[in-house]
């Protein structure tokens, strides 16, 4: 099992609830002792002239699993202009770290579930997706299963399947296991209540025993990460690594039963 953390999880949230953190190095420095492999950096647009990615620094090979283009969470995702404008540098940026995936928040704002978004926002991606056959554009999304299929136009187009989003949106995992588990690159591993908020891992209504049950089934093999609830601030190392161990012992038991 693959599994990492969306960026910020083991910091105190001092530059936002999920930001990249300033001591960004601090985090990466800490993945094994916390029993995770990864980290998906963020790139917000409240700090995106602050990143410090843009800045090119060493960053361990293979530690970074993604970037999350935060940014797009906006009203003009289907300008594609504004598309561009965050695109272009994210893009430059992950084949600058051989970072294979980048990833699409098509939540709230950015939503694209009315039809006429949808098709601007494709025509904005459009030229991007076949200007980097190399990345692997991931859309994380809160939409029924046909509009997500609407998606997916290329070879490098996948799913950031987020179970606390599906779960929360009264999609049922199984259908949506079944029907995108080939083009699922990333799991973001959160427990929600059923039209409610993030909570701590195993007390909500999503049904983790399913999920990893049918993940284990059709073989998944890509990565999983974490964005579970966050718990008392300056207790994060602790709790991500307590979260470690229950995911892991979890998918496990379920692998032996495969």
């Amino acid at each position: 099992m693959r599994l990492g953390i969306i960026q910020g999880r083991l910091s105190p949230p001092a530059n936002g609830f999920q930001e990249c953190p300033d001591n960004w190095r601090r985090e990466i420095e800490l993945l094994d002792s916390v029993g995770i492999d990864h980290v998906e950096w963020i790139i917000t647009k409240d700090r995106w002239t602050e990143n410090p990615i843009w800045l090119l620094p060493d960053i361990p090979q293979n530690t970074v699993s993604s970037i999350c283009v935060d940014a797009l969470v906006d009203s003009e995702i289907s300008n594609s202009e504004y598309v561009a404008k965050h695109l272009s540098s994210a893009c430059s940026t992950a084949h600058h770290y051989g970072i294979s995936r980048v990833t699409i928040p098509l939540l709230e704002k950015s939503s694209v579930e009315d039809p006429r978004i949808r098709l601007k926002f494709l025509e904005g991606l459009l030229p991007f997706l076949k200007g980097n056959p190399g990345l692997d554009f991931s859309f994380e999304t809160e939409l029924g299963l046909d509009k997500v299929e609407q998606l997916l136009v290329t070879d490098n187009t996948s799913l950031t399947y987020d179970t606390g989003n599906t779960t929360s949106y009264g999609i049922r995992h199984k259908e949506y296991i079944e029907r995108f588990h080939d083009r699922i690159s990333n799991v973001h591993l959160k427990d929600r209540k059923m039209n409610g908020t993030s909570v701590k891992p195993f007390t909500g209504d999503t049904d983790f025993d399913e999920i990893f049950k049918l993940l284990a089934m059709k073989n998944y093999d890509k990565d999983f990460t974490m964005q579970f609830a966050r718990g008392d601030s300056g207790e994060e190392e602790q709790l991500i690594a307590t979260y470690a161990t229950q995911v892991r012992n979890k998918y496990d038991e379920h692998l032996r039963q495969v």
